[in-house]
């Protein structure tokens, strides 16, 4: 809430640049460290399989014959 002061009750000057500048940006706490010797959590059940690796060969079953390599 902002009060911007009236004539017969003005608003002292020094008071507002004082509370102007004694405002800081908010910046939340850093996060707790975890326990390094802590299991790590389940894998989720219901979570889809990894994607494969850069330049690992995945198996294709129903390839077109024009993407059949050469007999």
């Amino acid at each position: 809430m902002v009060w911007l002061g009236s004539a017969s009750h003005p608003v002292d000057k020094a008071a507002a640049v004082a509370l102007a500048n004694s405002i800081r940006p908010w910046t939340p706490p850093a996060p707790a460290a975890g326990d390094p010797n802590a299991a790590p959590p389940p894998a989720d059940p219901n979570a889809p399989p990894a994607r494969p690796g850069v330049g690992v060969p995945v198996p294709v079953t129903n390839a077109p014959p024009e993407m059949q390599p050469p007999a």
